[in-house]
């Protein structure tokens, strides 16, 4: 049985690859870097996202119809 005063919560933290803050419940845990490179579809959205508002809609409305037809399928 681990008693609470042998647990150690910094190394705990380090060992499961999680900060304090997602350790203990703090926070959002929207901090936590992703690991590894960024997808396509991450590149092609944050290309997206330096269009205009009036082009960023009209392939939001694109995206959603795409989905939208996908999920009634």
């Amino acid at each position: 049985m681990i008693s609470a005063a042998s647990v150690n919560p910094p190394r705990l933290a380090k060992v499961l690859g999680v900060s304090m803050e997602e350790l203990l419940g703090i926070g959002d845990g929207a901090q936590r870097a992703k690991r590894g490179p960024k997808s396509q579809l991450e590149r092609q959205l944050e290309a997206v996202a330096t269009l205009p508002r009036n082009q960023q809609q009209k392939i939001l409305a694109v995206v959603e119809a795409m989905i939208a037809h996908h999920a009634a399928r």
